[in-house]
Order: C-alpha cells, then structure tokens, then sequence
C-alpha cells in the first residue's frame, strides 16, 4: 500500500462520513431542515480524493524511475521538466525533494480527474493501457467505466462551479439522493482500489 492510498482511504471516509451524517440529520431534521449540501459535500470530497491520489500516486512513480526504483515506460520520456530542477537536483546532492518540487510544479496545476486527464498523467509511470486493465479488473467495458467517471465529475463540476443550480429553473437545485452518492463513492473507491495494483 502507498501513501497515495492511504491518503485516498483517509479522504475517501470523509466522503463517506457526510453521508452518515447526511442521514442521521435527515432522521432528526428531515421535515425541517434539508441536508441535500450534505451529499453534494461528499461528492466533492470523493472526486478531490481521486485527484489527489493520482496527483501523489504519479509523482511517486515518477521518482521511483527516475531514481531507479522502477521500470522506465515509453511515456517517460515524454514527461518535461523545467532545466532549473535538474541543476538544483545536482546542487543538492540529488535530493529527491527536488525532483519532487519539480514535478508539483509541472502537474500542481492540473486536475486529475477526467479519465483521459487520468490516462494522461499514468502514461508516465506505466505502459499499460489504463482503462482497459481497469475494465478487465472491474469486469466492465472501458467505455462504461469512463462515462460514469465522467458523469460524476460532471456532477462535481455543476456543484463547484454553477452551485447545482437548475439553469431552466431559478434558484432550483439539482435533486441527489443518497444512494446515488454512496453508490458513486464506491464506484470510486473501486477504481483506486484497482488502479493501487496497477
């Protein structure tokens, strides 16, 4: 088990800790109160978890190959690093916290959570074909595991960025359900389960 995942498990319980509280505020407050935020929390909470974990899980891969540790794939060399990094990493020894700043610096910025975003980032550290070996593992067709990614994502984004606001309705919020989001949350923790062994 990597860092990565331990991160992953520890956000991914946050996740699914606003869903246990979402229902035990909807058994005391339901005819009062709406805890909808909740569920929308926690659907943030499992995508941000996913990103991070390829954020961290891709950088320590990067290190291990280019330190050695590991095998170096074909996508390795398309990985582009600013100079500067290289002559600090000289200057200092060969610190890997170097190279570890020189990889924040070049993927800090991006999010991870697209599954081609995701496929992107992993062709640095692995030529295997990342959605098929996940399709393989999950017993399900790539195409399907990519969309409903992409679905939740999407769902993430309309939260994030447009509130979960009904664009045909004012001041209408999008339904969710609890199921759903508990369901997508294990949908994702099945995928970094998965992607752990990769």
């Amino acid at each position: 088990m990597t860092t990565a995942s331990d991160n992953f498990k520890a956000n991914a319980e946050r996740a699914r800790s606003l869903v246990g509280l979402y229902e035990a505020h909807q058994a005391l407050f339901a005819p009062v109160l709406n805890s909808d935020d909740m569920l929308r929390a926690a659907l943030v909470a499992i995508v941000s978890a996913l990103d991070a974990y390829v954020h961290q899980r891709v950088k320590a891969r990067i290190i291990d190959i280019f330190t050695g540790d590991g095998p170096e794939p074909k996508g390795f060399k398309q990985l582009q690093l600013g100079a500067s990094w290289f002559r600090a990493y000289q200057a200092t020894g060969m610190q890997s916290s170097v190279l570890d700043s020189a990889i924040q610096e070049r993927f800090g910025w991006q999010s991870f959570q697209m599954p081609d975003k995701i496929a992107g980032a992993w062709r640095f550290t692995s030529d295997v074909k990342l959605w098929e070996a996940l399709g393989a593992a999950l017993e399900a067709e790539t195409e399907e595991l990519k969309t409903k990614l992409k679905l939740i994502v999407d769902r993430r984004n309309a939260i994030v960025h447009e509130g979960d606001m009904r664009p045909d309705r004012v001041g209408e919020l999008w339904p969710i359900e609890v199921a759903e989001t508990a369901e997508n949350i294990g949908f994702v923790e099945s995928l970094v389960a998965e992607l752990e062994k990769l």
